[in-house]
């Protein structure tokens, strides 16, 4: 799922909560339009932060996670979010997940 905002605007992207299955991202590809301030992006499983990074820099970069980042259990909703990047900067996400059964 790619999302893309206004500047100064975050980006989230949220997996619903579904009873029967568990979201796994394997990975996520961002870029700021410009030097970011406060830039950051974060990932929360039924609201507890499972990942945090700071970004500082301007461009895009990716995360690839080789096994996955899971929720912990069934049902639980994920959110990942690319903090706004300040006055005139845009930012874009990229995620890319699947669901699992067990």
């Amino acid at each position: 799922m790619a999302i893309g905002a206004l500047p100064n605007t975050p980006n989230i992207v949220t997996l619903a909560a579904d009873p029967v299955h568990r979201h796994v991202i394997d990975s996520m590809a961002w870029s700021y339009s410009g030097v970011p301030t406060g830039g950051g992006l974060q990932i929360t499983d039924n609201g507890t932060t499972i990942f945090d990074l700071d970004i500082t820099v301007a461009g895009g970069n990716t995360v690839v996670f080789r096994n996955g980042l899971g929720s912990t259990l069934l049902g639980n909703a994920v959110t990942v979010t690319l903090d706004a990047g300040g006055l005139g900067i845009t930012g874009k996400l990229n995620v890319e997940w699947h669901d699992e059964n067990t």
